[in-house]
């Protein structure tokens, strides 16, 4: 059971990096984060493998080689998807934070 949340470690993390590009607690951008999650999520999803392998019932290498390519394609998607909606967020975000403030009449 537990080696299925190795494969959650990739798009929670990219995530929680982009929640804090986007508040500007780091200067990791956004684009990096994606990059970060996508070799995450290979290394969670071989290590998922390598695992699944060594269990009994699953000794057969075909059944492996499906899971590790369907698995990092699920992380490349999720992770592209991850990516975009950040972007998205913090262009809106920047956008309001340029906006110019109404002159102050004293």
């Amino acid at each position: 059971m537990y080696i299925l949340l190795i494969c959650l470690i990739a798009p929670v993390v990219q995530i929680y990096l982009s929640a804090l590009r986007i508040n500007g607690r780091i200067i990791l951008p956004i684009i990096g984060s994606t990059v970060l999650s996508w070799v995450l999520g290979i290394v969670s999803t071989a290590i998922f493998i390598h695992y699944f392998i060594q269990t009994p019932s699953s000794r057969c290498g075909l059944v492996s080689v499906p899971l590790l390519f369907g698995g990092i394609c699920i992380d490349g998607v999720i992770a592209l998807f991850i990516g975009i909606f950040s972007c998205i967020f913090f262009l809106i975000n920047t956008k309001n934070d340029r906006r110019q403030q109404p002159p102050v009449i004293s």
